[in-house]
């Protein structure tokens, strides 16, 4: 009997210890991992409001695997999560874009709200139609890491950012 009683002691003392540590390491786990902030209001709004100005036309893109990055965009959720949107692990600020061969047509001007993220490091707007919109070079764009352009109907933007260099 004595045995038994030491045996079932041994075990609920294992029980309990290794539930400890199982315990102990979610929560250290936790405390490592870096937070994901959402993103912030006003750039989901002006995100919303681009998208409003455009509208899907499959002949807008040339690429046969193009598909329409904005129909992800919903009001109300994580702009984060949107499709060809990515954004500061730590501060939820909109860094990049890429509506590549997203079949968005319409014209674009100096006043889009997309110009207004200014945490924005890369944009890609290839293979879309912007109706031939003339879009001055002083809209401050030049200052991005990366971004894309080609195959679009853009003439000035274009035009500009080949004669410097970019």
């Amino acid at each position: 009997m004595g045995f038994l009683c030491s045996l079932t002691f041994s075990i609920q003392f294992l029980l309990f210890f290794s539930s400890s540590l199982f315990t102990n390491c979610f929560t250290l786990n936790d405390s490592t991992t870096t937070h994901h902030h959402e993103c912030h209001q006003h750039e989901s709004n002006a995100l919303l409001s681009f998208k409003k100005t455009l509208i899907i036309s499959k002949s807008a893109s040339y690429n046969p695997f193009s598909y329409p990055k904005t129909l992800s965009w919903v009001p109300a959720t994580d702009c984060c999560s949107w499709d060809g949107i990515q954004c500061d692990e730590l501060t939820g600020h909109v860094i990049g874009i890429d509506l590549g061969s997203s079949q968005l047509y319409g014209s674009m001007d100096a006043n889009s709200t997309l110009f207004s993220l200014v945490h924005l490091q890369s944009l890609d707007l290839s293979d879309n139609d912007f109706n031939h919109s003339q879009i001055p070079a002083k809209i401050g764009i030049f200052w991005l890491k990366l971004r894309d352009l080609s195959k679009n109907l853009i003439q000035r933007l274009k035009r500009t950012a080949d004669a410097v260099g970019f």
